[in-house]
């Protein structure tokens, strides 16, 4: 850390640099500030030298510091302790999502909901049919859909999965509003 010495910026420049090596190096900074300063040896317009450079080292580091602390506390208790209030809700939401991912084929909703595209399946994984959005005039089968529920259009090159569908389908653009059309038209009851 003491031979690196280049212009960038705080955040930039100690990137990637722990804070425990921050610590050591400010540490040893202000032992060094101290040396200098109690050494009856040292001239005096030496001691000023030395101690603005070391200033000049140590404010960066200091600041980097104040700031990963700052930044820390604003994660551990403080406002951004819980980004989201109803954490639980969200929780069950994503769990609900990932769980009608894995049920529901993505094949079998393309080809109930959008009937015009012709789905069929040309592949032991891989269904192929024209595209479903609906600003993609597509004459020719460019849509497939992969048996791990994504799809891919080779025309508009456009791609996702059974959630990119429904927003498609039914114009929701909220993931809770996606996860719950997915939860009805699959018949689950048990809806986030």
């Amino acid at each position: 850390m003491r031979d690196s010495t280049n212009s960038l910026p705080g955040p930039i420049k100690f990137c990637g640099v722990p804070t425990e090596e921050l610590q050591l190096e400010l540490s040893w900074l202000r032992q060094t500030a101290r040396d200098i300063v109690e050494d009856p040896a040292v001239a005096v317009s030496t001691k000023q030298q030395s101690l603005d450079y070391i200033n000049y080292r140590a404010a960066p580091i200091a600041a980097e510091l104040a700031r990963r602390k700052e930044q820390l506390g604003r994660f551990a208790g403080g406002s951004l302790a819980d980004p989201w209030p109803d954490a639980g809700v969200h929780k069950a939401l994503v769990n609900t999502a990932r769980r009608l991912k894995q049920e529901v084929p993505l094949s079998s909703y393309i080809a109930t909901t959008f009937p015009y595209s012709g789905l069929r399946q040309t592949g032991r994984a891989t269904w192929t049919g024209r595209c479903i959005f609906p600003d993609h005039d597509d004459t020719t089968p460019s849509l497939v859909v992969y048996d791990d529920n994504r799809f891919t259009c080779f025309g508009c090159d456009r791609h996702g999965d059974i959630f990119q569908a429904i927003a498609v389908a039914e114009g929701l653009e909220r993931f809770a509003d996606q996860v719950r059309a997915l939860a009805r038209w699959a018949g689950n009851g048990d809806q986030p």
